[in-house]
C-alpha cells in the first residue's frame, strides 16, 4: 500500500503519457515488425531502462500473423535475488487488463443472446445486487463497461489484507460503491466499481465465480496455463518480486499488496508474456478460424467504439482503449497495481500485438518530503527514477514501428492564455471524507497549464501546438489533447491522448494546495493559541477547558491523519484497506471541534481578562477558517466512505 499516494494522483498518470514522451526521429511509416528488429529494439530499450534505475525486471512479448515473435525477460525476477526474468515462468500482475477478459465473458453472453443489447439497465441482468438509478436514470451496460455512468471515482475497499466470501456477497460489494456526481453518458471518467459490477453480471448470468468462468471459457480453450485470477489475499506462485527504488538508487523488496476480491474482474489477473500472446491472438483472429471464445461478430463487437470524450483522442470499446496510430487501428489497455505496471497494444490491419509488464516501484515520499514539494519544489529531493507506467515504453514500440503518431498542422492562431489555468482530475472522489485526501497529499497532482507565444505547455512540457476546435498537439511527441468548455459546467475541461477521463480547471481560490497552506497555518496558530494560554493564565477549570479545546482538536487532526504515514500506515492507507477507524476518528475530532468552537463563542462574553478575550476571538476566528476548509471537503459531518 505504499504507492497508494501515486495512485491518488492519478491524475497525472495519464498526463505523463502525453508529455513525458522522448521524441524519436524514426521513419514517417516505421521499422518492419521482425523478429531481428523487435529484439534489437527491445534490448536496447529494456537494457537502458535497467541502466537507469527505472525498473528492476520486465517482460516482453509479440506476436505477428498469427503467431508468437518473440517473448524475453530483462532484469531480475526477484529484484533482492540472484536470477533472471524468465518470459516463460516469470508472473507478472496484468493489473487493469484484466477489465478486458472481464468484458471478453461479457461479450460472449451478447453473443449467445443471453444479453439482448447493451443498452439494456445492467438490473435486468443483475441477480444478487441491484444499482441505484442515476437521478432517475436506470444505468446501462454501456455505461458501465465505457465507464461513463456517472460515479464518482474512490479508492476506499480496493486493497484487501483479508480474504472475502466468494461469489462476493451483495453487503460487501456495495461497500465499494460510489456515489453518482454527474449525468450517465456526460463523460467518461475511468470507473472500476463499474466494471466490477459487470463482473457481478456476468456471475450471476452464467451461474459460477467470476475466477472459476475466466479459467472454463478463456484460460483453459487458450491454454494459458500459467494464467489466474486472484480471488484471495495469497501470494501466487511465480509471481515476480518488484524492487522499491529510492531516489538514491537504492533497491528494497516491494510488499506483495492484495487486491479485495471484490473487485477482482477489474484488475486481479497474473500471467506470463507468452500467455498474454495466447489472448492477443485469440482477439486478433477474432473468431475467423476458431469460435472457442466466441464468433467473428461478438469479438467485432468488443472493438466497436461506444463512447468517448474527444472524435479526436482515444474511445472505448467493450472497456478496450481504441485509438488510431498513424492510421493504423489500435486496441489496448493498460494496467498498474503496486510494482507492476503492464499495456497491450493490439493492431489488426498489421496482425500484429504488444504486451510489456514492468516491475517497479517507488517509495512513498516523507511528509517532510511532500511539504516541500508542494510548498517549495526548488528545495524538494530528487525523485525516484522508477517508471510507474508502461505506457510510455509501449509508446516507443508503436513510434519505432508504426511512425509517429499523427502529423502535425500549422498553428492556428488562438488566444493561448484562455486555456492556462491549474486542472484537477474528474476521476476523484466528491463526496465521501475520501477527500481529505487533498489535505492530506498537500493538494498535489493537479495539472498547471501554461501559455506562450509558441502554444501551451501541461507541467511544463511542450509546446502544445494549436490545430484548432481546441486541440493541441505536442510539438516533436505528437500527443494531442482537447480542452473545450464542459456542456454542463461551462468549466474549461482536459481530455488527454487516452482519453479515458477528463480535468476540470480550477478557479484559483477553489485549489487544494491553497486551502492546504492555509490549513496549514491555522493549526500553527491554534499551537500558538495554546502557549498563548500557558502565559495568559485564564481562570481555572471550564474556562481554561472552552478556550483551549478548539485550538488542541484542530491541532490532534493533522497528527490522527498522519500518524505511521512513514510507515504505510495513515488514514489513507487504512481506507484503502476499506478500514474506515482513523477517518472515523479523523471526522470525528473535526465535529468536536466545532462543538468546541460553539461552547467558546457562547461563553466569549463572559470572559473578563482582556488578554483572555482577545486568546478567544484569534482561536474562533481560526478555527472557523479551518473548519470552512473541513467542510468543504467533507471533514464534517458524517460522510463515509462506503455508504453513498
Amino acid at each position: 500500500m505504499r504507492s497508494l499516494a501515486k495512485l491518488f494522483c492519478h491524475g497525472m498518470a495519464v498526463v505523463a503519457v502525453a508529455v513525458g514522451w522522448q521524441a524519436q526521429a524514426d521513419a514517417a511509416n516505421g521499422t518492419q515488425i521482425t523478429e531481428e528488429a523487435v529484439t534489437a529494439w527491445a534490448d536496447e530499450t529494456f537494457g537502458a531502462a535497467l541502466d537507469k534505475g527505472q525498473i528492476t525486471g520486465a517482460t516482453i512479448s509479440v506476436v505477428k500473423d498469427g503467431a508468437l515473435l518473440m517473448a524475453k525477460g530483462y532484469g531480475r525476477a526477484n529484484a533482492m535475488v540472484e536470477g533472471v526474468v524468465d518470459p516463460a515462468a516469470t508472473r507478472f500482475r496484468i493489473g487493469s487488463i484484466t477489465k478486458t477478459f472481464t468484458a471478453t465473458l461479457l461479450a460472449r453472453l451478447i453473443d449467445q443472446g443471453i444479453i439482448k443489447s447493451v443498452d439494456d439497465p445492467a438490473n435486468h441482468y443483475l441477480k444478487r445486487y441491484q444499482l441505484p438509478d442515476n437521478d432517475g436514470h436506470a444505468i446501462t451496460i454501456r455505461e458501465l463497461m465505457t465507464h461513463s455512468a456517472g460515479f464518482e471515482d474512490t479508492f476506499h475497499f480496493l486493497g484487501s489484507e483479508e480474504s472475502q466470501p466468494i461469489p462476493i456477497p451483495a453487503e460487501i460489494f456495495d461497500r465499494m460503491r460510489p456515489a453518482f456526481v454527474r449525468p450517465a453518458g456526460h463523460s467518461v471518467n475511468y470507473s472500476n466499481f463499474g466494471v466490477a459490477t459487470l463482473g457481478l453480471l456476468v456471475e450471476d448470468q452464467m451461474g459460477a465465480p467470476i475466477n472459476e468462468l475466466m479459467e472454463r471459457y478463456i484460460f483453459d480453450p487458450l491454454e494459458m496455463k500459467d494464467t489466474d485470477l486472484l480471488v484471495d489475499t495469497k501470494v501466487p506462485a511465480g509471481i515476480g518480486v518488484p524492487g522499491t527504488i529510492a531516489p538514491d538508487g537504492s533497491v528494497t523488496a516491494t510488499r506483495f499488496v492484495p487486491i479485495n476480491p471484490a473487485a477482482a474482474q477489474t484488475g486481479s489477473i497474473v500471467s506470463t508474456a507468452p500467455d498474454m500472446v495466447k489472448f492477443m491472438l485469440a482477439h486478433l483472429d477474432a473468431g475467423r478460424t476458431s469460435d472457442r471464445i466466441m464468433s467473428p461478430s461478438g469479438f467485432a463487437r468488443m472493438a466497436k467504439r461506444y463512447a468517448e470524450n474527444s472524435p479526436a483522442l482515444t474511445g472505448l470499446g467493450m472497456t478496450f482503449f481504441l485509438d488510431n496510430w498513424n492510421g493504423h487501428t489500435t486496441i489496448a489497455h493498460g494496467g498498474n497495481w503496486v510494482g507492476f505496471h503492464s499495456w497491450m497494444t493490439m493492431i489488426p490491419d498489421e496482425h500484429a500485438g504488444v504486451f510489456i509488464s514492468l516491475m517497479s516501484e517507488a517509495p512513498l515520499p516523507t511528509v517532510g518530503q511532500r511539504f516541500l514539494s508542494a510548498f517549495f519544489p526548488e528545495r524538494a529531493a530528487k525523485p525516484s527514477t522508477a517508471l510507474l507506467s508502461a505506457s510510455s515504453l509501449n509508446d516507443a514500440f508503436m513510434r519505432h514501428f508504426l511512425g509517429q503518431k499523427r502529423p502535425l498542422g500549422p498553428a492556428v492562431e488562438t488566444d493561448l492564455e484562455q486555456y492556462a489555468g491549474s486542472y484537477q482530475a474528474d476521476r476523484r472522489n466528491f463526496t465521501s471524507a475520501e477527500k481529505l485526501g487533498e489535505l492530506i497529499y498537500f493538494g498535489q497532482g493537479l495539472l498547471d497549464v501554461t501559455a506562450d507565444e509558441k502554444g501551451l505547455y501541461l507541467g511544463g512540457a511542450g509546446p502544445f501546438v494549436p490545430q484548432g476546435q481546441g486541440i493541441f498537439m505536442h510539438e516533436t511527441a505528437r500527443a494531442a489533447i482537447q480542452i473545450e468548455p464542459d456542456s454542463l459546467t461551462g468549466r474549461m475541461t482536459l481530455t488527454p491522448d487516452i482519453g479515458i477521463y477528463t480535468f476540470s480547471r480550477v478557479p484559483a481560490l477553489m485549489h487544494p494546495a491553497l486551502h492546504t497552506g492555509i490549513f496549514i497555518v491555522t493549526c500553527l496558530v491554534a499551537a500558538l493559541c495554546i502557549v498563548a494560554i500557558v502565559f495568559v493564565r485564564p481562570a481555572e477549570g471550564a474556562e481554561r477547558i472552552s478556550l483551549a479545546l478548539p485550538s488542541l482538536l484542530l491541532v490532534l487532526l493533522p497528527v490522527l491523519a498522519f500518524a505511521g504515514y512513514d510507515a504505510a500506515g495513515s488514514m489513507m492507507n487504512d481506507l484503502y484497506a476499506g478500514e474506515l477507524g482513523r477517518t472515523r476518528l479523523v471526522v470525528m475530532c473535526a465535529n468536536l471541534a466545532v462543538l468546541a468552537a460553539v461552547w467558546l463563542a457562547l461563553g466569549v462574553r463572559h470572559l473578563q481578562q482582556r488578554g483572555v478575550r482577545l486568546i478567544a476571538i484569534v482561536t474562533l476566528a481560526n478555527a472557523a477558517v479551518a473548519l470552512l476548509i473541513l467542510w468543504h471537503y467533507n471533514g464534517l459531518g458524517w460522510s463515509m466512505p462506503g455508504s453513498a
